[in-house]
């Protein structure tokens, strides 16, 4: 009889250390998880105050489709809209953006008129269909 109390004061021991270092395993997993979270978050709010430096009205802006890129600059990729100066949205416009780079805006105007328009194929216009490219092509 004294044995099996022991041996279940021994077990209960046993168990109850086995709860603490599995809850401590999970703690630092998620201690690690909340800090890679929290630079992710940080990251994508310096992209948003960079586009929002960019624009005439930045408390209207609205972003959508944001994610951060695999690249070893880990760049910051979305969509953000606007009012123009009669107070209307204007539609969704993509931006890039990194922390050495800053942002690269992506507008209708942008790509039509300095990368696809006809006529010569200058250097310019070679190096920034290539820029076009790895910025709103490769990372979406």
């Amino acid at each position: 009889m004294k044995f099996k109390v022991v041996f279940i004061a021994v077990l209960m021991v046993l168990m109850a250390v086995q709860v603490q270092v599995s809850e401590g395993t999970t703690k630092k997993h998620s201690t690690s998880e909340n800090s890679k979270l929290s630079e992710d978050q940080a990251l994508i709010e310096r992209a948003k105050e960079a586009v929002k430096d960019m624009l005439n009205d930045p408390e209207s802006a609205r972003f959508k489709n944001l994610h951060i890129g695999t690249e070893s600059n880990r760049p910051v990729r979305g969509e953000f809209n606007t009012k123009n100066d009669m107070g209307g949205y204007v539609g969704f416009e993509r931006f890039y953006y990194s922390d050495n780079e800053g942002v690269v805006r992506c507008g209708p105007f942008t790509i039509t008129t300095l990368i696809f328009t006809s006529g010569d194929d200058t250097p310019e216009k070679q190096a920034m269909r290539a820029k076009y490219k790895r910025y709103f092509q490769d990372g979406w």
